[in-house]
């Protein structure tokens, strides 16, 4: 048996279950499939993954319905705190404050525990009458035509749309079915995540370290919690992550300078290889990628999420011109705008976060003095130091 829908979404995590969520308050048809059921959310685990959610991106999240249900789970994050340690050449630390008063607004962002973010989505959808959730089976191939596609299921069931939207992550089925190659980069770079406790008040501060591993980023939740980034050489990080609990708060305490009082876990320290890629195309026949079937970058500047947020706000806007224009769902000029949209900002936003990576991962004289000089004319000059934030916090005027 054969189900039709306007639009079918392969993958449901975050960014695939916000943009049902969003396109059925539109009363557009959807299926929806995951190979993985999510749990209900007051038995969701608190993980160890976090996402500051930049306040462009908050109303998307509020008018799927889900935010609410979490808001006393997360915390504003008002102060980003960068702090350059000492070190060869330079004998003191330099420390610089980004804070929402400097962009004229209340907070910077809200963390979301990733984990309870899904779980509030998914709650949501469920008994949606526009959602149709194909559960516990996986995209198995799909069949490109000219007015529609038709997607096969592991489990036998077919599916036709007139748009297929890929939101299945790095290795997605979609991506590979359409030919659509990528650009990549390995950093020799592991991602470690962690939920810590600490005994001093974070003031709803992040604070960064810039260390020759990678930067170590406390990032505030509710109470006297935090998450912690923390992106270190691969071959170092295998030698932390064997160390036992008692001998890895020690060496957390160190990394965080006492800033947060005494720190104890409370997680599992998790890790993830860093990569980056971003597609070659973000758009085939009658199918649109976005989140990390499009783009995975590294997490220095908080952009990963955000980006893929972005890219649901923008389908959104292109999807209404559609529409609104008599274009069928899928048309060559939606997937032109998006594509076209969607590469130029997260080729900008690549490039930006690579070259922050280099300068910020080393300890070379040189790049310590790119820092540091950088930092101190940011803290004093105001205007610049606003129109970098702006740009950080997903403003794209400059690339207009």
């Amino acid at each position: 048996m054969r189900k039709q829908v306007e639009i079918f979404i392969s993958g449901a995590g975050v960014a695939g279950l916000t943009l049902a969520l969003l396109l059925a308050d539109k009363n557009i048809s959807v299926g929806l499939v995951d190979p993985v059921k999510a749990l209900p959310l007051p038995q969701t685990p608190h993980g160890t993954r976090t996402a500051a959610i930049q306040n462009r991106f908050l109303p998307l999240l509020e008018r799927s319905g889900a935010l609410e249900k979490i808001k006393d789970l997360c915390a504003a994050l008002k102060t980003i705190r960068i702090i350059d340690p000492q070190g060869q050449n330079f004998t003191d630390k330099l420390e610089a404050l980004f804070g929402a008063e400097d962009i004229r607004n209340d907070k910077l962002s809200l963390n979301i525990p990733i984990s309870f973010l899904r779980a509030a989505l998914y709650d949501t959808a469920l008994n949606n009458e526009f959602i149709n959730f194909f559960e516990n089976t996986r995209t198995k191939n799909i069949k490109f035509g000219d007015v529609s596609n038709i997607v096969t299921l592991e489990n036998g069931n077919e599916i036709e749309a007139s748009l297929c939207v890929s939101a299945d992550g790095v290795n997605s089925v979609f991506r590979k079915e359409a030919n659509i190659g990528i650009k990549s980069k390995n950093y020799s770079q592991t991602a470690m995540t962690c939920i810590l406790s600490h005994t001093k008040p974070h003031e709803n501060i992040s604070t960064e370290f810039h260390y020759p591993g990678g930067p170590f980023t406390l990032v505030p939740l509710p109470g006297h919690t935090s998450s912690l980034v923390w992106l270190e050489k691969t071959e170092l990080s295998k030698k932390y992550l064997s160390y036992n609990k008692d001998n890895i708060e020690k060496l957390l305490q160190q990394k965080s300078q006492g800033i947060l009082g005494q720190l104890s876990l409370t997680s599992s320290v998790d890790s993830l290889p860093l990569r980056s890629f971003i597609a070659k195309d973000f758009t085939g026949n009658r199918l649109i990628l976005l989140a990390e079937s499009a783009h995975c970058l590294s997490p220095i500047g908080a952009q990963g999420l955000n980006m893929s947020l972005k890219d649901i706000e923008i389908f959104l806007e292109v999807l209404s011109k559609n529409i609104y224009l008599g274009q069928s769902i899928g048309s060559r000029q939606m997937l032109a705008n998006y594509n076209d949209e969607r590469r130029r900002d997260t080729n900008f936003r690549a490039a930006a976060v690579h070259g922050l990576n280099q300068i910020v991962s080393n300890n070379l004289p040189t790049s310590k003095a790119v820092r540091r000089f950088s930092l101190n004319v940011l803290k004093s000059t105001p205007r610049l130091k606003e129109k970098v934030m702006n740009i950080g916090m997903g403003d794209d005027q400059i690339m207009k």
